[in-house]
C-alpha cells in the first residue's frame, strides 16, 4: 500500500443555506466503505441528529461549537 492514496474520512459542512435534505446520502456511503464522517453543524444540533437516526451504522464525529 505504500504509494497509494487513501481516504479515511469525510467532512461536511452544513452552512445556514444548506437544505434539510440535500438528496444525495454521503453517510451511507461512507457507512458502506466503513469511513468516519467529521460533520460541522454550529447551530444545527437537531439536524444532525435526525441525520444520525437515518444513518445508524455512520460514524459521525460531530462538531457542534
Amino acid at each position: 500500500m505504500e504509494g497509494e492514496e487513501a481516504t479515511s474520512g469525510d467532512r461536511i459542512v452544513m452552512r445556514d443555506n444548506v437544505s434539510a435534505d440535500p438528496g444525495v446520502n454521503p453517510l451511507r456511503a461512507a457507512a458502506k466503505h466503513s469511513m468516519a464522517v467529521n460533520l460541522l453543524c454550529w447551530g444545527r444540533s437537531q439536524q444532525a441528529g435526525e441525520l444520525g437516526a437515518r444513518n445508524p451504522n455512520t460514524r459521525l464525529v460531530i462538531d457542534r461549537r
